[in-house]
């Protein structure tokens, strides 16, 4: 009888240890799950609300416009970037020769993102994009919005002054030209803007000169010929200045070895 007790209990002890052993397994189990839906929750909120999950960058890069590189940027932004309308993602898009610039942008941000290339209608050409709300958001702060071509208005009274042209700079590297051009055997130059009306009124009172702006397909223009112009222009847009477009710099640096007309120096108006 005592044995048959014993043995009952000796089942029961093994019953219990493999229905707790079960119910472990199940909780391990579903443990594991939840932890993988909630993993993978997280990515995706971060790549859709934070960034990049795979890359690294300075998210907060333009929370400040408080370096030349920073104002300079957003001013190239301005020109040749495009912000999503759902402010998940910046794309800046340049031709191939100039995937340099592309590679200066993310050595500043301090990311680890690729540079893609691409071939369309014969166009080779590259891009890099930064997925962050935050950093679409604060470009937007500026003024740099989704549909910058026909509403860009640069809220300049957020930008230090002093940082002002390095702003221009950028925009120039993107939207602006310097040219020359040969008549009657002699070479002549051109400098030129592209952009809203709103954007080139200030600007052109920035560089304190007048000159008509004429429209140009749904933006706007203005160019000057005249060498004093636009050594005066280019004095403004490359003083101290540490970062450019390698090729615009290579024809300003064609241009005042030319022209020895001594400019205009930046000053508050």
């Amino acid at each position: 009888m005592l044995n048959k007790i014993i043995n009952y209990f000796l089942q029961l002890n093994f019953c219990f240890k493999f229905f707790m052993s079960f119910c472990t397994n199940i909780y391990i189990f579903f443990l594991k799950k939840l932890l993988i839906i909630e993993k993978i929750g997280s990515i995706f909120n971060h790549f859709l609300y934070g960034g990049n999950y795979m890359y690294k960058y300075d998210k907060n890069f333009f929370e400040i416009i408080d370096t030349e590189e920073k104002a300079y940027w957003l001013g190239f932004i301005a020109a040749d970037g495009n912000i999503r309308k759902d402010l998940h993602k910046m794309r800046i898009e340049l031709n191939i020769q100039d995937k340099k610039h592309l590679e200066k942008f993310r050595s500043v941000i301090h990311g680890n993102m690729p540079i893609k290339e691409w071939i369309r209608h014969k166009n080779h050409s590259c891009y890099i994009e930064v997925n962050s709300v935050k950093l679409c958001k604060d470009l937007l702060q500026y003024g740099v919005t989704p549909n910058k071509s026909l509403t860009l208005e640069i809220l300049f009274n957020k930008i230090p002054f002093e940082l002002q042209h390095h702003l221009m700079r950028g925009y120039f590297d993107g939207d602006g030209s310097l040219n020359m051009y040969e008549k009657e055997g002699y070479e002549y130059w051109e400098i030129s803007f592209i952009g809203t009306q709103h954007f080139l009124n200030y600007i052109m009172k920035f560089f304190n000169k007048k000159h008509k702006i004429s429209t140009c397909g749904n933006n706007f223009r203005f160019n000057f010929k005249k060498g004093e112009d636009i050594k005066d222009i280019l004095n403004i847009l490359f003083k101290d200045a540490h970062i450019s477009l390698d090729r615009k710099k290579e024809k300003y640096d064609k241009f005042i070895a030319l022209n020895d007309y001594q400019g205009v120096c930046l000053s508050r108006t």
